[in-house]
Parts: C-alpha cells; structure tokens; sequence
C-alpha cells in the first residue's frame, strides 16, 4: 500500500487508515514490511475503545531518517529507502502486562528485538484499533507491505 502525505494535508495526522480487529484476549503479532522516502514519518499503534489517550497500547513511531521511536526514545536505526520488517507483539486481557515487545529485521541483517516496551495509555486492555499515520509536513511517501495480525 502506497501512503501519499503532502504538507498542505491537515490536520498532521492525516492521511491515515485504520483496522477493527477486536481482539479481546491473549498473544497478537502485528507484522508488516516497510519502506519510507527519506522525509517520511509515521506511526502505527493499537487502540482499545476507552478514551484517547488512554486507550492507546503499543505505539511506535518512524521516520525517514531511519529512526524508531517508543515513547519518545529512540530504539534503533532502520535504513531508508529499503524494505525492512516489524513485528509488535503484546497480550491482550485485564491482567495482561503493560509492555510490549518489537522486532526489527533490515535485509540481509540480524533482527533486533527490544522487550518490555511500555504501553503508551494506562486503560488499554484489547485491540478494537489498530492504525497507521503519516505525520509528515512535506511531500512525501512510504509502503507498507505484508500485513499481518495472525
């Protein structure tokens, strides 16, 4: 999927798209390839049905300089202008921890795996929204390819 921003597109966080897994329980994978145009960002995070920003669980955040970002922390650099992989994975339920564990894969490289990522919002407990948004204010592109929620 091609994901086309521009800087006159309001309000920042458009274009987006979203999807309604709901997903109340137990382990979810969310899997996808990506590749982003050196002055692209995004996010993709996973919500639940309380109230923003409360019930907002993994979030991560990228940009086209290669950076990954959770909860304003950068984890890694990821190269641009070439597909790599990620995968978010989290529990699902009222006792569930409140972390979550991403895994990064560039080509022809070793994964990088970081746990025990916090959770962005104290309510979230089920995945009723899963989303992604362009938050660049230029002209701009990325893909997203090979999605998956197992």
């Amino acid at each position: 999927m091609k994901i086309t921003d521009t800087a006159a597109v309001q309000p920042s966080w458009q274009p987006h798209f979203y999807y309604e897994p709901y997903r109340t329980e137990g382990m979810v994978r969310h899997r996808f390839d990506v590749w982003m145009e050196p002055d692209s960002q995004f996010f993709t995070e996973w919500r639940d049905a309380s109230d923003y920003p409360q019930n907002v669980g993994p979030s991560v955040r990228f940009d086209g300089n290669g950076n990954v970002a959770v909860g304003g922390k950068v984890l890694a650099r990821m190269p641009a202008e070439t597909w790599f992989r990620v995968e978010i994975q989290a529990v699902l339920g009222p006792a569930a921890p409140r972390t979550f564990q991403l895994t990064l894969t560039p080509p022809g490289a070793e994964s990088q795996t970081f746990t025990e990522l916090p959770m962005s919002g104290a309510e979230f407990r089920e995945l009723h929204w899963l989303g992604y948004s362009s938050t660049a204010a230029a002209d701009t592109v990325f893909y997203v390819d090979n999605m998956s929620i197992p």
